[in-house]
């Protein structure tokens, strides 16, 4: 994070130098933690929970009333509801790769955009990849761990 609270990825340098924050713990029996202490890991502890298949890591991310943006016009709405539409998702075996573009802190608030690129099978059985760009909103919660508040994958 630089001084203004703006993220920037090595690869986008503002002038002002940037590091790699570690990857949070795990927490015994091997899950990923709910939320994360760091927005600037949101990413990276998402696709290892879609990449490890592990629905219940992913629904974890979520507030229980968050919005997930499942297409145009299509928003799931709650954190059992996500839950439910991710887990088809992940039935498929998708290997995901996020890249974070930029991430915006304003307080209790941070906007992170990020690229994805998906690989899953395709109607032919072989693997068929795609990608595109996302936008996330996060909210500190009381115990400062970051969850998603809207989550829109740009799919559709």
């Amino acid at each position: 994070m630089n001084r203004v609270g703006l993220y920037a990825p090595p690869r986008i340098r503002l002038g002002i130098p940037t590091g790699r924050a570690r990857v949070p713990p795990v927490l015994g029996g091997g899950k990923p933690q709910m939320g994360t202490r760091d927005p600037e890991q949101n990413h990276a502890l998402f696709a290892k929970a879609v990449n490890a298949g592990d629905v219940d890591a992913l629904a974890g991310m979520y507030e229980p009333e968050a919005v997930y943006v499942a297409g145009p016009g299509q928003q799931v709405v709650g954190q059992k509801a996500i839950r439910s539409a991710l887990a088809g998702w992940l039935a498929t075996k998708p290997r995901l790769r996020l890249e974070l573009a930029s991430l915006t802190v304003a307080g209790d608030v941070a906007l992170e955009r990020t690229t994805w690129t998906v690989v899953m099978p395709g109607d032919d059985g072989k693997p068929a990849e795609s990608s595109g760009s996302s936008s996330v909103v996060l909210r500190r919660q009381g115990d400062g761990s970051w969850l998603m508040a809207i989550d829109d994958p740009g799919i559709g």
